[in-house]
């Protein structure tokens, strides 16, 4: 009876029974009111229910009040209770169960995975998900709140969001909001301002009164900062960090590793202390400041000081105290106390063993000196001579002659010493010449010149040429030429090398015409390149080069031999490496993981990938005839490559053999292999999947051709021009000019012969056949 008449049996505005099967396929009209119970089969609608409401889904169209039980709930608004898999309503007074629930304003509760309104009451409990535009009583969900407006309480188990003002968020990940009073995250908590932020990883914030966080805290304005990993602010109280503080102006600062601030009274850290301006620094390794009273560290620098403690002390003005194993000033008006004390300009007391004053008369003291006056002459010596046969220096201006006196015979450097020039022997721990002829030993030598004969040493520099030997286990820097043999942990000449020079982790030099062996290898231009580490050379290496780590030449090099990487321009015998072998042309490129040639290799083989791009050499930008040490002006139209060898990938150009899991031919092949086979042109196509423009056999699953007359042989065989053998279970073909044998054969036009169970020739007289068609 329901499905014939589509209308409501009765007209009446009230019922105690409503039954409906999908409205209006019901017993009552839309607008009826129902007083008692209704039972929607799939989907009934009504004016209003006062009672129970039950059904797949229910729809009141203005009020509902008691118990609504369906799949879906809705109504305008409702009183009672609403529980289903959806529930929504414009108004709720009462109580929402379900998946989800969906609200205008809420005089009630929801409890459901996703809760949604605009205005709720009473507060929002969710699984997953509770949205509203203001919850006045707080949102709780093990997942995520998020509210429009405050104000309310947020407790979620990941996340709060709070477009406005909020009282407190707790969350198990974190908390955002434009205006918190307490803030509390596993993860994080940001907001405009907050009084508190509380979490475990990270806290930002235009203004705060506390930040607490293992990880980062960042904030504009926050008096006390505690204990984070990070705290960055603007103006702070105090910043206590696991790790570091920055600031621009703060009170307190105390990090396990480093403090940076523009302005703080206190600074305390594990390691290094940097501000603009302070009062106190301390610190176990180093200390920074433009202006501070007290530094207490190993070493403490400053423009301008008043105390420093430590072990050497730095500063252009020293006001007060310094005592340290090291002091120096540019200006002293304190007192020094150390074993070497050095002040540019004196006008105070020095205690130690050594005492500079280099604006004083007498500018070297043992134990003890005075001198009042910031000016004065400079003094670098006790005599001035023209030259002298023997020079003794304890710490310059300690020493016998000044520094203009030329050394001809023997000098003594017991610290440091400095004179114009030295022809004979050099002796001392630090020798500071201009140019040097004999024989130099000590730690350090820095020579202002010209450098002729052996030199001994840790560490030495040279402005100038060395000519000779120089040995010096840690470093030997020239800024001339190397005329000789050098041998050192870092060997660094700026010029050409004609000789040998040795540098055990780094040899850099301009060019040379021996072997370049060493750790890392830098060059110009070299020859051959050995390096244990690897090898680097801006223009040709006619022999090769030879590294574990890595070969990089920006032109040509002979051969490069690599466990790890090569790179050159041209290649032309031989590029062998454990991950990656690059160039313009190699001959012959074997790698672990990839082989690229820009313009053609003979020979790649790889494990990964090979390509080959068939660019033109001449036109790079960085080819120059004149450098190029190999012509490769022809090589883009007469590169061949015989084999592209892969477990992956290749990509050729004029290609033999391929054989890869996907292999790409651009122009033409002789035979490719592999599960995926591409070609421009090819003779023979072994795989899966095979493609190809103009093919001459292909056999594989599945074959396609586009142009020419081909033989194919698979279970599917595509040609769009024409062929001449087809052999598969699927033949289709534009044009067939030969024998087509298969379970099922198509073709628009037949020149040939067709065996199959059903035969197609689509502009035949006979078009179907079964069997044969001629």
């Amino acid at each position: 009876m329901l499905c014939v008449f589509p209308a409501s049996l009765f007209a009446r505005s009230y019922t105690p029974f409503q039954f409906s099967l999908f409205s209006p396929f019901q017993l009552f009209e839309e607008d009826t009111v129902v007083v008692g119970f209704r039972y929607n089969v799939f989907y009934g609608e009504v004016d209003s229910v006062y009672g129970l409401d039950t059904g797949f889904v229910n729809d009141v169209n203005d009020f509902s009040a008691g118990l609504a039980l369906g799949a879906v709930n809705f109504s305008d608004t409702h009183a009672g209770l609403q529980a289903g898999l959806f529930n929504f309503s414009d108004r709720l007074v009462g109580l929402q169960i379900g998946l989800a629930n969906g609200n205008d304003v809420q005089y009630g509760w929801q409890l459901g995975l996703f809760n949604f309104t605009d205005e709720a009451y009473l507060p929002m409990v969710g699984l997953a998900l509770n949205h509203g535009d203001r919850a006045y009583l707080g949102q709780f969900t093990l997942g995520i709140n998020d509210l429009d407006e405050g104000p309310g309480i947020q407790l979620a188990g990941l996340g709060n969001q709070n477009r406005g003002d909020s009282w407190l968020q707790i969350a198990g990940g974190g908390n955002i909001a434009d205006d918190a009073l307490v803030q509390l995250g596993g993860l994080f908590s940001n907001s405009d301002s907050s009084s508190i932020q509380l979490s475990g990883l990270a806290n930002s914030t235009e203004s705060a009164f506390l930040q607490s966080s293992l990880g980062w805290n960042n904030g504009a304005q926050v008096p006390f900062q505690v204990p984070g990993g990070f705290n960055v602010s603007q103006k702070s109280t105090l910043q206590l960090a696991l790790i570091g503080n920055s600031s621009g102006n703060t009170f307190v600062q105390l990090a396990g590793l480093g403090n940076q601030s523009e302005e703080s009274m206190v600074q305390f850290a594990g390691l290094i202390n940097y501000n603009g301006r302070g009062l106190i620094q301390l610190s176990s390794l180093s200390n920074f400041t433009d202006t501070a009273a007290i530094q207490i560290s190993l070493l403490n620098n400053g423009d301008e000081t008043g105390t420093q403690l430590g072990l050497m002390n730095n500063s252009n003005l020293a006001k007060y105290i310094q005592i340290g194993a090291f002091n120096r000033s540019a200006l002293q008006t304190g007192l020094s106390i150390g074993l070497v004390n050095d002040a540019e300009n004196l006008n105070g007391i020095q205690l130690g063993l050594f005492n500079v004053a280099r604006n004083s008369p007498v500018p070297f003291t043992i134990l003890f000196n005075m001198h009042t006056g910031h000016d004065g002459p400079r003094k670098t010596g006790y005599i001035d001579a023209g030259w002298t046969p023997f020079q003794f220096a304890l710490y310059m201006p300690g020493q016998i002659f000044s520094e203009s006196t030329a050394v001809h015979g023997l000098r003594i450097n017991a610290f440091y010493g400095t004179s114009r020039s030295v022809n004979g022997l050099d002796l001392g721990f630090l020798n500071f010449s201009g140019a040097v002829n004999g024989l130099q030993i000590g730690a350090g030598h820095v020579v202002n010149g010209d450098f002729s004969g052996l030199q001994l040493g840790l560490t030495s520099v040279n402005t100038g040429d060395v000519h000779g030997i120089s040995l010096n286990p840690l470093v030997a820097y020239t800024e001339g030429s190397m005329n000789g043999f050098s041998l050192s942990l870092v060997a660094w000449t700026a010029g050409p090398v004609r000789g040998m020079q040795l540098g055990f982790l780094l040899n850099r030099m301009e060019e040379s015409s021996f072997p370049q062996i060493g750790g890392t290898n830098m060059a110009r231009k070299a020859p051959v390149q050995i390096g244990w580490i690897g090898n680097f050379s801006e223009f040709n290496t006619p022999i090769g080069q030879i590294a574990p780590l890595a070969n990089i030449n920006l032109k040509d090099s002979g051969i490069q031999l690599s466990a790890a990487v090569n790179h050159a321009r041209i290649v032309p015998s031989l590029q062998i490496a454990g991950f990656v072998n690059s160039s313009y042309y190699s001959a012959v490129q074997i790698s672990g993981l990839y082989n690229h040639a820009a313009t053609g290799s003979w020979l790649q083989l790889s494990l990964g990938s090979n390509r080959i791009q068939g660019r033109d050499v001449t036109r790079a930008s960085d080819y120059d005839s004149d450098l190029a040490l190999y012509d490769p002006s022809q090589l883009q139209y007469s590169l061949f490559t015989i084999a592209q060898i892969s477990a992956f990938y290749n990509e050729g150009r004029k290609t033999a053999f391929q054989v890869a899991f996907v292999n790409d031919e651009k122009r033409s092949s002789l035979a490719q292999a592999g599960v995926f086979n591409w070609s421009h042109k090819s003779w023979l196509q072994a795989g899966l999947l095979n493609f190809s423009e103009s093919p001459r056999l292909q056999l594989g699953l599945v074959n396609g051709a586009w142009k020419g007359h081909s033989a194919q042989i698979g279970m599917v065989n595509l040609n769009n021009r024409g062929n001449w053998l087809a052999i598969g279970a699927w033949n289709m073909a534009d044009e067939s000019e030969g024998l087509m044998l298969g379970l099922f054969n198509f073709a628009e036009d037949l020149d040939g012969l067709q065996l199959g169970l059903i035969n197609i020739h689509k502009n035949g007289a006979v078009p179907v056949t079964f069997f044969l068609n001629l």
